[in-house]
């Protein structure tokens, strides 16, 4: 029987957001194939942590990293190592093939805690260049992403961006989309959106998705909505935002231009849910109006379920994997009517909605097959292997 080996993971973040539940999927998936077992080191109180523990064992570090964060911002580094080194002796008895930080915010921490594991580095990353700035500084990420034996990037984008603004040998980068499934929705639920959201089955209806933030740009839904309703006026059609924020301002901000642009009637933000593919199956398109995405885990399930696609061009990783189909359309940066008159064309086309669907149902299940057969690369890539 082969020996089994552990990679200690590093969550700054266990929000039902892409980062986590890309690992978490891809976890799931080793899990089942491979012997290489997972512990995972935890800096929060996310609601992935029920699901992280059936697949890992877990260690939740929240106050200790807390109190960590302080001390670091008040420059005592010495005390800061004694207690990293500290803790890793009391909790931490198994040797590691590997230490791998998710997501660009766990690499201080990361770090700080190999200076006493002295194993390989590997940093699993999926963000892109303005999401580097906003989550760590590009000065600091600079200087500490050199210290990762290995990287292992969630799109090409991404890699691009290491190579082209931070000089890093693109040998040391291998790229792993997340994990693609096909996902199963549940009938009742898929009956259940319909009456709270005021339309029937015939009502065109548009999505968009992600915490309502700048980056994901629900002010941009808002616009593209206006748009359409401009060009087709009256009619059955609805635009649903699924996702909410920590911030409330940020929604009612939302409210307010939503009440001025007269679209109260016409666009529904149904905040958070623990069944988003309840709204994925019963829309007509998905739009992504993100500034920025490292690669769009939820265009993957929109996909696997043939929505048809519009986003904005060389703003998601996930853009070169669709470049291959042709039903998956991406209008210039920031272009809210070229949008909306996609929209539009798709509204006045039934029978070119099902075309889409159909050609994208055929392409989602060539590329899962595909996706699945790399990802058993990742336990390699951990373990620093050429």
């Amino acid at each position: 029987m082969t020996q089994k080996t552990r990679t200690l993971f590093v969550l700054h973040t266990t929000a039902r957001t892409g980062a986590p539940i890309a690992l978490l999927e891809m976890i799931k998936f080793q899990h089942k194939d491979v012997q290489d077992l997972f512990d995972v080191i935890i800096l929060d109180k996310g609601e992935l942590i029920p699901e992280f523990r059936q697949v890992s064992r877990i260690f939740s570090w929240y106050q200790f990293y807390r109190f960590w964060c302080i001390l670091q911002s008040l420059h005592f580094n010495k005390l800061n190592h004694w207690l990293a080194a500290a803790a890793i002796k009391i909790f931490l008895s198994n040797r590691y093939q590997s230490i791998c930080a998710n997501t660009v915010g766990a690499i201080p921490f990361t770090l700080e805690i190999n200076k006493s594991l002295k194993t390989h580095a590997v940093l699993y990353i999926h963000e892109s260049e303005y999401a580097v700035d906003r989550f760590i500084g590009r000065e600091k990420f600079r200087e500490l992403v050199h210290k990762f034996k290995r990287i292992i990037a969630v799109s090409e984008t991404v890699k691009q961006n290491l190579v082209d603004n931070y000089s890093i040998d693109e040998k040391n980068i291998s790229i792993i989309n997340p994990i693609f499934f096909q996902a199963k929705v549940k009938q009742d639920k898929h009956k259940s959106i319909i009456e709270p959201l005021g339309i029937t089955e015939n009502t065109f209806l548009v999505g968009g998705s992600g915490s309502i933030d700048w980056i994901k740009g629900p002010d941009i839904f808002l616009l593209v909505a206006a748009t359409f309703h401009k060009i087709i006026g009256n009619g059955d059609y609805h635009f649903v935002w699924i996702g909410s924020s920590n911030n409330t301002q940020s929604l009612r901000d939302l409210q307010h231009d939503q009440a001025h642009l007269g679209l109260s009637k016409v666009v529904t933000f149904v905040g958070k849910t623990t069944t988003p593919l309840a709204y994925y199956s019963k829309l007509d398109v998905f739009v992504l109006t993100s500034r920025e995405e490292s690669f769009s885990l939820v265009i993957s399930e929109n996909i696997s379920i043939g929505t048809p696609i519009i986003g904005f061009q060389n703003v998601s990783g996930i853009e070169q994997v669709l470049h291959k189909c042709e039903s998956c359309v991406f209008v210039p940066y920031l272009d809210i009517e070229a949008m909306a008159n996609e929209l539009a064309v798709l509204y006045r086309n039934p029978n070119m909605r099902t075309e889409r669907r159909s050609a994208i149902l055929n392409f989602s299940k060539s590329f899962i097959a595909d996706n699945q057969s790399k990802l058993a690369e990742f336990p390699r890539y951990l373990k620093c292997s050429p």
